[in-house]
């Protein structure tokens, strides 16, 4: 704020953290977002977001930093507030904390193309059989560590950076 006031820059923001949805698709026992009422991002509210970011950037450019629950679980929200800031001329880059199910070939498509997705951060919490049992997904076809494993790949292979975050304690460190 005082760096702006001495360039007589706009006073504003050029980082937004925005909440999608509390709603997730796994179950992981240390989730403490679990014992929180599940609110989604409505159209109405993302209207607002897309007028509050433009009210309140310093600069022409922004970033936005998608998460929640499961942030992809609410793609409508993202997919609205992305096209509503193109739609004011306002350039962005994303990021997006996410488990990386949900990372289908198209999702990656888009989160490249209209999200301007740039980097993503996944939770591994160990090899398949411990993942598997801690991330208890609520519905999943296949295993969803290989699933996950393959979305990254995906990710990488369209020019999206990955960061891997690993979660240790005593049954996983093995």
């Amino acid at each position: 704020l005082l760096r702006c006031l001495a360039k007589k820059q706009k006073i504003g923001y050029k980082t937004f953290e925005i909440i999608t949805t509390t709603f997730c698709n796994a179950q992981c026992y240390y989730c403490y977002e679990s014992e929180f009422k599940h609110q989604t991002l409505n159209n109405e509210t993302a209207n607002k977001v897309i007028d509050f970011i433009d009210h309140n950037r310093c600069s022409d450019y922004v970033k936005i930093k998608w998460y929640g629950g499961e942030p992809l679980m609410n793609m409508q929200a993202i997919d609205k507030i992305s096209k509503g800031l193109l739609g004011k001329g306002i350039t962005f880059k994303s990021t997006m904390i996410s488990n990386g199910l949900l990372f289908s070939e198209e999702v990656i498509l888009k989160a490249k193309q209209l999200w301007n997705l740039y980097n993503v951060r996944i939770t591994v919490d160990g090899t398949e059989h411990i993942y598997n049992a801690t991330k208890n997904y609520k519905k999943c076809a296949g295993s969803p560590y290989y699933i996950v494993l393959k979305n990254i790949d995906n990710l990488l292979a369209n020019g999206i950076s990955v960061t891997i975050r690993l979660n240790i304690e005593e049954k996983n460190i093995e």
